[in-house]
């Protein structure tokens, strides 16, 4: 379990990140979203301990993350956005990289490389930005910690990547491990996530598991905006709309879901999903 405690955390004095955050995420794919500079990245660095809150704390398992313990660091992996690999090929990765992280194996890294249609002694210098990240992401699902934290995993992929990558997640996820996601591109994991945390442009975040969303919310499409629409938005020639749920069920649209959370219209939902 990974918990967020009372946390404050500023880069500088006076201009706070976070203000009291308490979030807790348990097994499973965690979505982060919110606009630029909203806090999912900083999020990620704090659940990593590679920044220290400035009030509060933060743990998983037991472990403070920002001690930099070697008991935390072998089941912790962190995957950023501008990661690159020190090392020539994916294989060098592993065998240099992988050594820190009990769970690894270079058999599992082979077999992410291939899911991905990857080569594993392929120079990371001729490969395109997405293929990096994908050799990127490879290798963190094969360290197989506890705790992965991924920061745009699908950046530069294109579509049949995505599709592989939902795939290898589906297949290499497995219980125990926290994984959390914070993307821009939510509809790339859409059906693995166990609950989304939609920070706001106050840095406000608002977290709900999925199955709660779905047992609240309806997400449909309509000719007309229904009178007891809570969000809605033109789209083609109606428009697509949230509802309350009643007795619909109707798969969570993680894409119109942000939109009415970062828009003036998010109280009402907010209020309905936390009654």
């Amino acid at each position: 379990m990974l918990r967020f405690n009372d946390v404050n955390f500023e880069y500088r004095r006076n201009a706070p990140i976070f203000t009291d955050i308490n979030l807790e995420y348990g097994e499973g794919v965690h979505l982060l979203l919110g606009p630029n500079g909203s806090g999912k990245t900083t999020l990620l660095h704090l659940a990593a301990g590679l920044r220290r809150p400035t009030a509060g704390y933060i743990d998983f398992n037991g472990e403070i993350p920002s001690r930099r313990q070697p008991s935390f660091l072998g089941c912790c992996f962190i995957l950023e956005e501008s990661f690159d690999s020190p090392f020539a090929t994916p294989s060098l990765l592993g065998s240099r990289l992988g050594a820190f992280y009990p769970g690894f194996t270079s058999d599992r890294l082979r077999a992410n490389l291939e899911a991905l249609g990857l080569e594993p002694d392929l120079r990371f210098r001729r490969m395109s930005l997405g293929m990096r990240r994908k050799a990127n992401t490879a290798f963190a699902l094969a360290t197989d910690t506890d705790l992965i934290l991924l920061d745009e995993p699908a950046n530069g992929m294109d579509i049949a990547a995505r599709h592989a990558l939902r795939s290898l997640m589906s297949r290499e996820v497995r219980p125990g491990q926290t994984i959390l996601v914070a993307t821009h591109t939510v509809a790339d994991l859409e059906t693995l996530y166990d609950s989304v945390t939609v920070f706001t442009a106050g840095n406000k975040p608002y977290k709900y598991d999925v199955s709660r969303i779905a047992e609240r919310l309806a997400f449909i499409n309509s000719a007309n905006v229904p009178v007891e629409a809570l969000y809605s938005e033109p789209y083609g020639a109606g428009y697509r709309c949230i509802v309350p749920a009643g007795d619909m069920e109707t798969d969570v649209d993680f894409d119109i879901f942000y939109c009415a959370m970062v828009s003036p219209y998010a109280e009402p939902i907010i209020n309905l999903l936390n009654n």
